[in-house]
C-alpha cells in the first residue's frame, strides 16, 4: 500500500502555474533598449485578455547564474548524479511559468481569481531579444513581439536616460555613447532577432516604433490579432488610450519634453535635436548599413 504525501504549498502552486500557462498562448515582447518595448508592454497588459509583465532578466540574468551552478554541481568529486541540459530547462521554465502566474491573477482584472479571461500571457525583457532560440525551446509554440526603432532616436533616448541617472560620466561625449549604442546594442539585437525569427513563421512578428505613434489603433489591432485576444474596437480603443503617452506621462502632449521623465518626449526625429556632426557619423560607422536595410533615413553622415 502507498501513502500518499502531502505536497509543500510552493510544489502545488508551481503545478497550478505550469497548468495555468500551458493553457494560454506565451508571448515575449523583446528590443533593443529605448526601442518602445516598455510602450508595447503597456498597451498589450491594458487589454483585459492579456498579461504582459516586465523585466525578467531571465535569459540575460538567471539563465547564466544556473549554467555556472550546475557546472560547478557537476564538477569532479562534487557528486555522483550529474544534471544534464534538460535539468537547466526545467528550472528555467518552471520559474518562468511561476512568474508568468502572477500576470494572470492580477486582480483588477475583474475576472476570478484565476484569471480566465486572460488568453494570452507575457513577458518583456529587451535583452531576450538576443535569446530567442533558448525562449522557443522553453516555449515552443510562443509569439516574438520585436519592437523596432530608428536607432539615432533610441541612443538620444538613451543619452536622456544616462542623464537622469548621473551616468554619462562613463563616456567621453555622445559620439562616443552613439557609436557604443550602434555597435552594442542597436545592431546585435535587432540582427540576432531578425535572424531567429526567420524560422519562425507568423510566430515572429516585429512592430516599428513609428508606425505605433502613427497608427496605433492600427498596430494594436495586428499585435492582438497574433495573440488570439478581441481585436474589436471596444477591445482595442481603451487600451489605446490607456498607453498613450499622455495618460503615461500625466498629461502631457507628445514633443512637450520633460528631461526627468522616463517618458520623455515621445516623437520621431528627435535624434536631429542631439546629434552634431560627429555622433552622426559615429553612429553611421557602426550601423548604417542597417538603418539603410530598415528603411530609415540615409545614414546621417553629415
Amino acid at each position: 500500500m502507498t501513502t500518499e504525501q502531502p505536497l509543500p504549498d510552493f510544489v502545488a502552486r508551481t503545478r497550478l502555474a505550469i497548468d495555468e500557462v500551458s493553457q494560454r498562448r506565451v508571448f515575449f515582447v523583446i528590443g533593443c533598449q529605448k526601442s518602445g518595448t516598455t510602450w508595447v508592454q503597456k498597451l498589450l497588459n491594458a487589454h483585459r485578455q492579456v498579461s504582459c509583465r516586465g523585466e525578467s532578466h531571465l535569459c540575460d540574468v538567471l539563465a547564466p547564474l544556473l549554467q555556472q551552478a550546475c557546472r560547478q554541481y557537476n564538477a569532479p568529486g562534487k557528486c555522483n548524479h550529474k544534471l544534464d541540459e534538460d535539468d537547466l530547462l526545467a528550472m528555467l521554465r518552471t520559474v518562468t511559468d511561476r512568474r508568468l502566474l502572477a500576470g494572470i491573477e492580477r486582480p483588477q482584472r475583474g475576472a476570478d481569481a484565476r484569471g480566465e479571461h486572460v488568453v494570452a500571457v507575457g513577458d518583456k525583457t529587451p535583452e531576450a531579444a538576443l535569446a530567442i532560440p533558448l525562449l522557443d525551446r522553453l516555449y515552443p509554440g510562443a509569439r516574438f513581439i520585436h519592437v523596432i526603432r530608428d536607432g539615432r532616436d533610441g541612443a538620444a533616448s538613451g543619452w536622456a536616460h544616462l542623464e537622469r541617472q548621473n551616468e554619462t560620466g562613463q563616456f567621453a561625449s555622445f559620439a562616443a555613447y552613439a557609436g557604443y549604442f550602434a555597435q552594442h546594442h542597436w545592431k546585435p539585437y535587432i540582427t540576432a532577432a531578425r535572424t531567429a525569427g526567420e524560422s519562425l513563421g507568423e510566430r515572429y512578428i516585429e512592430v516599428r516604433y513609428e508606425s505605433l505613434l502613427e497608427a496605433p489603433a492600427e498596430q494594436a489591432r495586428r499585435l492582438f490579432d497574433a495573440l488570439g485576444a478581441d481585436s474589436s474596437p471596444g477591445a482595442i480603443e481603451p487600451a489605446v488610450a490607456a498607453a498613450s503617452f499622455k495618460k503615461q506621462s500625466g498629461g502631457r502632449a507628445a514633443g512637450d519634453e520633460d528631461r526627468a521623465s522616463h517618458m520623455r518626449k515621445g516623437i520621431v526625429g528627435d535624434w536631429r535635436n542631439t546629434f552634431a556632426a560627429e555622433a552622426a557619423r559615429t553612429f553611421d560607422q557602426h550601423a548604417g548599413d542597417l538603418l539603410q536595410q530598415l528603411g530609415y533615413a540615409e545614414p546621417a553622415a553629415v
